[in-house]
């Protein structure tokens, strides 16, 4: 798979040179991509690259995620759009490196074209994450929550959605898949299709999970 267009931004690579060859060998504009083989590399590049797309390959600190360097790695880098490559699938361990600012979790035996992918997703603004993290996360959204005490504290006043719409968002956020959903507001499922679709649309998100980021206020809309 080749990227003729290139991305938005430039993308720096924290990685040894695998990486770097596997993003090489889909991407034909290697001037946008900037090599950093080494934390001290990264921190410099940074400071002069405001914007810029993140990828971390966490091989690079035997796929410990909770590597000293690593938190002060992706704090340095928070305003890019970060992409971690790790081979650590425990949801509970990779929530605190979301928690940092990453958008994006690749396996290390990812394919090409995932890869590119992965990282033109992240570079819109999305999120590219396995449907079981996305499911911790709705969990642990509203653990948090609770932990907090803001249950009055829901991001969707001020938007554009009708009070029904709001009902079945809440549900959403709650982690409730749409069957349910229906059940208890006694609707039917394509009913409940239809709100979502027009929810989404309103708030300029693509899935339930940007929802629920919306809704317990981790991302703004």
């Amino acid at each position: 798979m080749n990227n003729s267009e290139g991305f938005e931004n430039p993308v720096i690579i924290l990685t040894g040179n695998r990486l770097y060859d596997q993003v090489l060998r889909c991407y034909k504009k290697p001037a946008e991509l900037i090599l950093a083989d080494n934390p001290q590399a990264l921190a410099l590049i940074l400071r002069d690259s405001l914007g810029a797309m993140l990828l971390v390959d966490l091989a690079l600190f035997n796929d410990d995620v909770t590597h000293p360097l690593v938190a002060k790695i992706l704090k340095k880098g928070f305003e890019q759009r970060i992409v971690v490559m790790t081979d650590e699938q425990d949801p509970a361990k990779l929530y605190p490196l979301m928690e940092l600012g990453v958008r994006g979790f690749c396996h290390s035996s990812i394919n090409d074209e995932l890869l590119m992918k992965a990282i033109q997703a992240v570079n819109h603004g999305e999120l590219w994450i396995g449907r079981q993290f996305i499911s911790y996360l709705i969990c642990r959204l509203m653990l948090d929550k609770a932990r907090k005490n803001a249950d009055s504290d829901i991001r969707l006043s001020g938007t554009p959605l009708t009070p029904r719409e709001e009902q079945i968002a809440t549900h959403v956020a709650q982690g409730k898949c749409d069957k349910v959903i229906a059940r208890d507001l006694n609707i039917s499922p394509h009913t409940v299709k239809n709100h979502l679709s027009n929810i989404f649309k309103k708030l300029q998100v693509t899935d339930r999970f940007q929802l629920a980021l919306i809704y317990h206020g981790i991302i703004n809309n």
